[in-house]
């Protein structure tokens, strides 16, 4: 039963660890591969002082971020080495864990503040794209609606897991 627990606990942790990673590699990347600054300044249409300002938060976001990243880490690699000694501290492992979830949840909080403070230097039409790029970039399509009422339209990638029985007749996996 308790080693049942401990693998529902890391693999609850790896799960949690991927939503991070991911949410953090989506804000501190959000341009585009290829793109520069000034793709964004086009799309959204910014004036030089939003471009700038803009650019100032997400310079000082990701500062922010690699050095949470490097705890973040540090803290990962001593739940693997504890969970590697013969006999594991569980209370030990327990507050690692807990530790970890507090990083990430505070890397999630500034990632959602930088978000928030962007768009209040947005008009209402740049609001749009904006919110609109971020929703086609992590899969949710284009937002309809108001007031967070709406329904998702779009976002599809094609064809799903594949197409069927004639990739696997022809050993195409």
């Amino acid at each position: 039963m308790k080693k049942k627990l401990i693998v529902i606990l890391i693999t609850f942790l790896f799960l949690i660890n991927i939503s991070a990673f991911l949410t953090i590699a989506y804000n501190v990347f959000a341009i585009k591969d290829g793109q520069e600054p000034s793709a964004i300044r086009e799309v959204l249409n910014l004036t030089e002082v939003q471009a700038k300002e803009i650019e100032g938060i997400r310079a000082s976001f990701k500062t922010e971020v690699e050095n949470a990243g490097v705890k973040l880490q540090e803290k990962k690699r001593e739940l693997f080495l504890a969970m590697r000694e013969n006999k594991p501290d569980k209370e030990h492992m327990y507050n690692l864990i807990d530790e970890i979830s507090l990083l990430q949840a505070q890397l999630q909080k500034e990632a959602v503040e930088r978000m928030v403070t962007e768009k209040s230097l947005l008009n209402s039409t740049q609001q749009e794209r904006y919110f609109s790029a971020y929703g086609q970039r992590m899969g949710m399509g284009r937002m309809q609606g108001s007031g967070g009422q709406g329904y998702m339209k779009g976002g599809g990638r094609g064809k799903g897991m594949g197409r069927g029985r004639q990739n696997f007749d022809n050993n195409n996996f």
